[in-house]
């Protein structure tokens, strides 16, 4: 039995909670992942690596670079096309002709951007999907392994021994009909 009040699996689980859930129902760029990634001292920092991979490893020295790019351009507003500036006006005017919260156009936008996911799958609820569509000979594989020979050499989701995103996951199957 799992302790609940250890603070290392308290700080596990809070973790997967955030993994599945946040992708799912964010309306702001990184959602509560990212609130997660940067804090000054993460509790379980090595589980945390171990779930999400090397490329976790770069995400905060990516967004602090790309932040500071932000701020910059936050500081000269001018910097937008005379094309870009009469669009955000013309919104601006719809949307409050509309009646419509700023916010929830923003939100709304984000959502529709392809950051969230739709919907996630497990091995369970994918393997029974891969079925009710004619797929056979349905196997959970890690990211060197395929049915297609030297899968290994397209380096796609990492290189031996590293996967590139070690919390994904890897199903093939076969359709016979």
């Amino acid at each position: 039995m799992m302790e609940p009040y250890n603070s290392q699996v308290k700080a596990n689980y809070n973790w997967i909670l955030l993994e599945m859930y946040d992708q799912t129902v964010r309306n702001f760029n990184g959602g509560n992942l990212a609130g997660y990634i940067f804090q000054e001292s993460i509790p379980n920092e090595e589980y945390l690596y171990e779930r999400i991979g090397e490329e976790g490893r770069s995400i905060p020295k990516f967004y602090l670079e790309n932040k500071t790019l932000e701020l910059a351009s936050a500081d000269f507003p001018n910097t937008q096309g005379p094309l870009r500036r009469i669009k955000n006006k013309f919104r601006d005017y719809l949307l409050n002709f509309l009646k419509i919260d700023m916010s929830v156009y923003e939100i709304g936008k984000f959502r529709m951007g392809g950051q969230i996911h739709q919907w996630m799958y497990d091995r369970y609820s994918l393997t029974n999907l891969i079925k009710e569509n004619g797929g056979d000979q349905i196997i959970v594989q890690d990211a060197f392994s395929s049915y297609l020979s030297n899968w290994e050499t397209y380096s796609l989701d990492g290189k031996r021994p590293i996967t590139r995103k070690p919390d994904s996951l890897f199903i093939e199957a076969i359709k016979t009909n």
